[in-house]
């Protein structure tokens, strides 16, 4: 009878710990996801004909040397 119980337990103990370890791959799969997304997200925002739209775009298409504005490179490229 103590065997049987130690055995279910140890069993039991057994399925919780591989539970927790596939729900831990789950939500590292998930956050790896969001991750490579959230860089591709970013890397777009920060390219300089973004920068340069939102410059046009808040200044109502009025950008004092543009043209040298544009030929800087971009940060981080």
């Amino acid at each position: 009878m103590i065997l049987l119980v130690v055995f279910n337990l140890s069993l039991l103990s057994y399925v919780q710990g591989e539970q927790k370890a596939a729900e831990r791959n789950q939500a590292q799969a998930l956050a790896t996801g969001f991750s490579r997304t959230l860089k591709g997200e970013i890397k777009n925002a920060l390219t300089l004909s973004t920068t340069l739209k939102e410059l046009v775009l808040a200044s109502d298409g009025k950008v004092d040397n543009f043209s040298t504005v544009a030929q800087q490179p971009a940060a981080g490229a």
